[in-house]
This record gives C-alpha cells, structure tokens and sequence, in this order.
C-alpha cells in the first residue's frame, strides 16, 4: 500500500501507527504504512533485548490458533454462526473461509470500526452472500447485538461462536472490558462459544512490560493492558472452557492444524487463548 494512496478513507491517518496496520506488518502483509512498519520493527527490537520471540512469531501463532478454534467450532462443536468482534484486516485463513471448508452451509459477521479494515473487508466480501463486516465499536456491544445487518445474517436465538481474539488487551481497565464480554455473553443462547486471545504480564513479564511501554512510546493509536491469567480468566465467566483450557496460542489443540502442519513457535507464551462454551447450568 503506497503511503500517500489518494483513494484512502479520509479518517486514516499514515502518519500515527494503527494497532491493527501494526499487526498486519507482524503477519507478512502488506497493507500498512510506514510508519507502521517502524512501529512493528521497535517492538520487535524490544523483544528481542528481552530475549523473547518477536510479535511476528506471535501474530502467526496467534493466527493459526484462530483457525484450529474456527474449525472446532464448525466441526466437533457443530456451531454455522460466528461472530468475529474486532476482526482487523483480512488475512489469509479468514474465520469466514476456515469455517466453510468444515461446513459450506457457515455464516459470519465481522465487527471492526477502522475505515481502513471495514474498506477491505467489504471488498473481499462484495459478492458473498453469507459473510458481512459491519462498522460497530466494541466499547459499545449493545450497538453490535442490535445491528440490523447482523441480526440478518446470524440468529442470537441460536448458538453463535463469538470471537474476540487479540483484542480485550487494548481495552484498558477503565472501560470494564469484563462487563464489554459480560453483556455478548448475556445476549447468547445456550450451546454458543466464545473464542479469545489476550497478552499475559505473567509467563514472560519482561515481554509484556516491553510491549507494554512500547505501544506507548509509539503512538500507536491503542493502549497494550497485558493481564494476570486470573484476570484473562474472568473473561470466560459462565463458560465452561474447552480442554485444554487456557493456554499458550501454539499448545491449543495442535491436532488440528492441517497437514502438512508448521513447527510451533517456541516460547510465544506471552498470549493465552482459550475456547469456551456457554451452557444453562454454567450462565452466571
């Protein structure tokens, strides 16, 4: 993407680091900035001087754990709804395409308010009849549960797999991302699952110190809150988590990544996922 692209959305800003461009860079995309890419470079420079793996061997775990989950779902969980809340800008294995592999008949809906990521999510989803993006902000889940185009293509009176991945992290305390989780859990019918990933403070401190100090050194548009596993824990209230629980993003049901399956990136624990699913007797 060139740096001063005339057909850019005209609240992008190429000049201020993006979280979501960011972690396009740390993925091998190419739809970032500069500025961005410098951004991505620093942080992975800070890990480094901690010795720990770069946010691009994250990222990739990060992604290839979205993939293992999507395909849980819509195979052993039985789930043809899903909900990807903050979703970012399209990679590949998008939720929408993993999840029609295991079952054709999958509906998604993307949730984001960048106008960069809502651009190309429209155009990649232009002549899709069964996946949507809409523009919601996720400090708002009422507007999100009530959007008419969502409630057109998913039915909450139904199991719906939401996703949240990478993204409860750049919510800080104050905005009570607990009760953000607490109010799509409550909207939900029974059997739905919830899907997440968070930075830890806990397995490599160091690390997330690093990030931590760096998102703020930078500019970049979003805060980085990394969280206790108790904490991150507390998402899941009212889910019963999925064995094998709350772990690091490479150690989550390695099985399913398809052959020929990658290496795991050694040592990425300083992000948790986890799969939960919602039931009567488990709903708070």
């Amino acid at each position: 993407m060139a740096d001063d692209d005339p057909g850019l959305p005209p609240t992008v800003d190429p000049f201020v680091p993006h979280v979501a461009r960011v972690w396009n860079v740390q993925l091998g995309g190419k739809d970032n900035f500069a500025v961005d890419r410098a951004a991505a470079r620093a942080l992975n420079e800070a890990y480094a001087r901690v010795g720990a793996p770069g946010g691009d061997a994250v990222a990739v775990e990060n992604r290839r754990f979205i993939g293992r989950a999507v395909r849980y779902l819509a195979g052993e969980a039985g789930i043809d709804q899903f909900l990807d809340i903050g979703s970012g800008l399209p990679s590949q294995g998008n939720v929408h395409e993993v999840a029609r592999e295991v079952n054709p008949a999958a509906r998604t809906v993307y949730v984001d308010n960048d106008p960069l990521v809502l651009t190309h999510g429209r155009v990649l989803l232009a002549d899709d009849d069964t996946s949507i993006i809409v523009n919601r902000d996720m400090y708002d889940p009422g507007s999100i549960l009530d959007d008419p185009d969502l409630r057109a293509m998913i039915d909450l009176d139904r199991p719906v797999a939401v996703l949240i991945v990478a993204m409860l992290h750049l919510i800080p305390d104050a905005a009570r991302p607990e009760a953000i989780v607490a109010h799509i859990r409550d909207a939900l019918a029974p059997g739905s699952y919830l899907a997440l990933t968070h930075t830890t403070s806990e397995h490599r401190p160091e690390a997330a110190a690093a990030l931590a100090q760096e998102f703020t050194r930078l500019g970049i548009n979003t805060p980085m809150v990394p969280r206790s596993v108790e904490q991150i824990s507390r998402f899941f209230a009212g889910f019963d988590l999925v064995e094998p629980g709350l772990i690091s993003p490479a150690a989550w049901r390695p099985e399913l990544t398809p052959a020929p399956a990658p290496a795991p990136v050694p040592d990425t624990r300083w992000m948790l996922a986890g799969v939960g699913c919602l039931s009567e007797v488990s709903r708070p």
